[in-house]
């Protein structure tokens, strides 16, 4: 993808936020951290976070509370498959009429935090950060 971009070097690149867990396979999440590894300078950094969805929550756990304020509630929901999880957002917004719901689903890769360290191992890349933060993984590489 940026292998033309030759004069292209990085000190810094990221996905955040549970982002990457959004591709449609772990060959895809693979490609993406050798892409990074190729645009970073030799001292360049990788940071990624996500949600580890190698252990499946049970019962009320699987209802994780995302955000809220005086005029807005949102839930995600998380049913597990073999190799991916469907995500259930439940919005419920206040409006003049009262309150409503609004809900949506959406499939994400399921890959654990081994899964990803064995993909920048493969990619060259040396960690210099891995801990759980506020219910979610983070991951920083060195090229």
């Amino acid at each position: 993808m940026y292998r033309n971009m030759v004069n292209l070097r990085l000190s810094l690149s990221f996905c955040m936020g549970d982002t990457i867990t959004h591709l449609n396979s772990k060959e895809e999440i693979q490609k993406l951290i050798v892409d990074c590894h190729y645009i970073l300078k030799n001292d360049g950094k990788l940071v990624l976070s996500f949600r580890d969805y190698s252990n499946e929550l049970t019962d009320t756990s699987r209802f994780i509370p995302v955000k809220n304020d005086e005029n807005r509630i949102l839930t995600c929901f998380v049913e597990y498959l073999k190799d991916k999880v469907r995500i259930t957002d439940l919005l419920h917004q206040k409006t003049e009429d009262g309150w409503m719901q609004k809900a949506s689903s959406y499939f994400k890769i399921r890959i654990s935090p081994i899964d990803i360290i064995e993909m920048l191992d493969a990619a060259g890349m040396k960690i210099s950060f891995n801990e759980n933060i506020d219910r979610l993984r983070i991951v920083v590489a060195n090229k």
